[in-house]
């Protein structure tokens, strides 16, 4: 229920799993999950962190790369 009630003050910009639509920023809060494997990944994401107030890792692999970091190229 508590979920229900927050959904109800928050608009989602960008949900890929559920939804193709994607709101402009500038954001108040930005969540966010996966590792940066792609140049693309890293512009994007620089681009997610100028449009926001605040950026917010979720998990290892945003936080610290995961298992992706581990890479030897």
């Amino acid at each position: 229920d508590e979920l229900l009630a927050v959904a109800e003050h928050i608009e989602i910009a960008n949900f890929p799993e559920a939804s193709r639509a994607v709101a402009k920023g500038p954001y108040d809060v930005s969540l966010v999950e996966g590792s940066i494997t792609t140049s693309h990944d890293a512009e994007r994401i620089h681009q997610v962190r100028q449009q926001s107030k605040v950026l917010i890792t979720i998990g290892a692999c945003a936080t610290a790369g995961g298992i992706q970091a581990l890479r030897n190229f």
